[in-house]
């Protein structure tokens, strides 16, 4: 998130890549709200509701051997509210970066048509699989 402009790191390409394409009248659809992030134990706290704190620990702990969890299309993330806040946080993170080569958030900058939320999750086949 932190860069300077043309400082060649991926941050600064991708903003250099939207401030050009709004130059020149493009639109862009944002797909980088699908990258919901992970989660890990130590996020129990985003939501408060102490009761399922501790067994929510143990879970995710447990969970791939304590690794970070991938949001990205996990279907838990509808019925487990703090997955769900997690998610959530991420998005609004993305949305709200601001971009320093237009000076605008992405959140307020016209150049993005359309902002995709979940790229089909493929929820059937995981509850079905």
């Amino acid at each position: 998130e932190n860069y300077t402009p043309g400082d060649g790191s991926p941050t600064d390409a991708l903003d250099y890549f939207v401030a050009q394409a709004k130059k020149r009248g493009f639109r862009i659809w944002c797909a980088g709200l699908n990258n919901a992030g992970s989660a890990t134990a130590n996020d129990a706290q985003i939501i408060q509701e102490s009761q399922s704190e501790a067994a929510w620990k143990e879970a995710l702990t447990a969970w791939d051997g304590g690794k970070p969890v991938n949001l990205r299309n996990n279907p838990a993330r509808f019925w487990d509210a703090r997955l769900e806040a997690i998610a959530l946080a991420n998005m609004k993170r993305v949305a709200l970066h601001t971009n320093k080569h237009t000076g605008l958030r992405w959140a307020d900058d016209p150049v993005f048509g359309a902002w995709e939320l979940s790229n089909e999750e493929w929820w059937i086949g995981r509850m079905l699989g």
